[in-house]
């Protein structure tokens, strides 16, 4: 096709950034904070 192209891992804490929290939680919640909880599954 001739389109050069660059293969991108997303890692936890860029998951984390580009989610959205659920409807209902608190303006002021880090998504940082969930951060622990998917290390170990990452």
């Amino acid at each position: 096709i001739g389109v050069d192209t660059v293969p991108v891992i997303v890692g936890p804490v860029s998951y984390l950034l580009l989610s959205k929290p659920a409807k209902g939680v608190e303006k002021s919640f880090s998504l940082l904070s969930l951060l622990g909880k998917i290390l170990p599954v990452y």
